[in-house]
């Protein structure tokens, strides 16, 4: 509980209802945001990723396939294509931008999903 990260690697944000966030912007491919999920293995996650597409093609199915995600939620120009690729292999949603991402995480908490 004493890791704090360095600024935008896995950076603890706050917490709701003692499920924690971490910021982790540093991961600008997949292959970092793998690496930064390794630290929290054996623990169930929730993956906001997206942001702007670089790549008409991802390849997430099988790097991911080892996680352990309990939702998948993505956003930005990358979203459609990260629920395209994930969605089949966890729970998802695609929102426009963090904001509105977090909004429904709030509104997800309260309903006791």
């Amino acid at each position: 509980d004493d890791f704090r990260g360095a600024p935008f690697r896995l950076e603890r944000v706050g917490s709701i209802k003692g499920q924690n966030f971490y910021n982790d912007a540093k991961s600008t491919n997949p292959f970092a945001t793998l690496a930064a999920l390794e630290v929290f293995k054996g623990e169930k996650i929730c993956l906001i990723m997206g942001g702007k597409l670089r790549s008409e093609k991802l390849e997430l199915r099988n790097l991911f396939k080892d996680c352990e995600l309990e939702w998948v939620i993505s956003i930005g120009e990358a979203a459609s294509l990260i629920q395209e690729e994930l969605g089949i292999f966890y729970q998802g949603r695609s929102f426009k931008d963090l904001e509105e991402a977090l909004q429904f995480i709030k509104k997800k908490d309260q309903a006791n999903y």
